[in-house]
């Protein structure tokens, strides 16, 4: 299992659910820091929430949960990405240059946004569910 980006994906707009998972960040994080810090003044809560949801923090959140682990940052092609068991790739390999790594590092914080938003965004209902919720589905 991994997060692919958008190079890879087709049929889900990651940039879409990473606008609202933005949204619903920092919602979020202004609720927890209106309710938890009542009589605090809104500047300095507004300071406080672009702290937290800062792409630096976001990032760091991302390294510390895992994150680039689960990221699949090319699309596989068995021609260009497959090597045979033993084989040694001669001297033209070329690292992933700085712009590459500056690329991914701003992945993970867009992965964190989106991936949340997807995990709370509501399933369809379907005919199984609606039957379940029912108690119309019956054991076998």
């Amino acid at each position: 299992w991994g997060i692919q980006n958008k190079e890879i994906v087709s049929g889900i707009n990651l940039e879409r659910l990473e606008t609202i998972g933005d949204s619903f960040l920092k919602y979020s994080v202004t609720d927890y820091l209106y309710h938890t810090h009542p009589d605090q003044h809104e500047g300095k809560l507004s300071f406080a929430r672009s702290k937290e949801v800062s792409n630096c923090n976001l990032y760091r959140l991302g390294k510390r949960l895992g994150i680039p682990s689960l990221i699949v940052a090319s699309k596989f092609d068995v021609y260009d990405s497959w090597l045979p068991p033993c084989y040694m790739p001669n001297n033209d390999f070329k690292a992933p240059n700085s712009e590459d790594a500056e690329e991914r590092d701003k992945f993970i914080e867009d992965v964190l946004e989106g991936n949340d938003t997807a995990r709370k965004l509501p399933k369809p209902v379907t005919g199984w569910d609606q039957a379940d919720a029912n108690n119309d589905v019956r054991q076998l």
